[in-house]
């Protein structure tokens, strides 16, 4: 399984996803975010799932891209062609997965900047090839994958009108929750900025023991503020 985490700020995008791919006992590590750079075509995908259906799904949708011949000047015609390719996979392998045991549930969260689209834009796609957008009327954020550990901090803690900064930290903090629960969801975790209209995706990897300092210092500091007896919204004698 996986664990990837979608955020839509007023001054951009960010994503954090896990590396850690599980087989049975057995575990290796890979990128699971796919980029997409071209002049003023921007764009992310990260995906939860079947790692086989996540790769041709890939394979065909970046074939899509590089064609000169495309004409995706908008982030919802780029999720339709995703939708587009998830369902030519799924008209190809999903029954025999199905009669192997394998259940179909590819899900994606797609984000980024064409050259016609005012601000990035970030989607949520399911199995079946259909999306719902991620504006004002919904959350700031989306996940996949093993979404149940943090949603409750990370509905507390978000908002769109948040710094960059401060939007990475409540995603780390929801990510190591989720890491620390979840066996198979792991560091390194890769995270990636799109900040408005710079036509640019960052990238970065963070390993577990350069973020486990800092989710330290928050539950050192939680941990003292509830143990101020300054600091109190009922009258409790102090022996009790």
């Amino acid at each position: 399984m996986t664990y990837c985490l979608g955020m839509k700020l007023n001054k951009g995008l960010i994503l954090l996803a896990d590396t850690c791919i599980s087989s049975g006992a057995h575990r290796t590590y890979a990128k699971k975010i796919y980029t997409y750079n071209n002049t003023r075509k921007n764009l992310f995908v990260a995906t939860s799932g079947l790692r086989s259906v996540r790769d041709k799904t890939i394979t065909y949708f970046d074939h899509l891209l590089h064609r000169e011949d495309h004409e995706l000047s908008q982030m919802y015609q780029v999720v339709n062609a995703f939708g587009k390719c998830l369902r030519k996979v799924a008209e190809e392998d999903k029954e025999a997965l199905k009669d192997e045991g394998y259940k179909f549930d590819t899900h994606a969260l797609i984000g980024g900047q064409f050259i016609d689209d005012a601000a990035p834009e970030l989607y949520l796609l399911f199995p079946e090839g259909n999306w719902v957008k991620i504006n004002e009327q919904s959350e700031c954020f989306s996940s996949i994958g093993h979404v149940d550990a943090a949603q409750g901090l990370l509905k507390m803690l978000l908002s769109r009108e948040k710094s960059t900064e401060y939007a990475l930290k409540a995603g780390l903090m929801a990510f190591d929750l989720t890491a620390s629960n979840i066996a198979t969801v792991a560091y390194p975790c890769d995270v990636l900025i799109y900040l408005n209209d710079s036509h640019q995706l960052q990238s970065f990897r963070l390993q577990q023991d350069e973020v486990r300092p800092f989710i330290q210092n928050i539950r050192t500091q939680l941990t003292d503020l509830m143990e101020d007896s300054s600091v109190s919204f009922w009258d409790i004698p102090n022996n009790q």
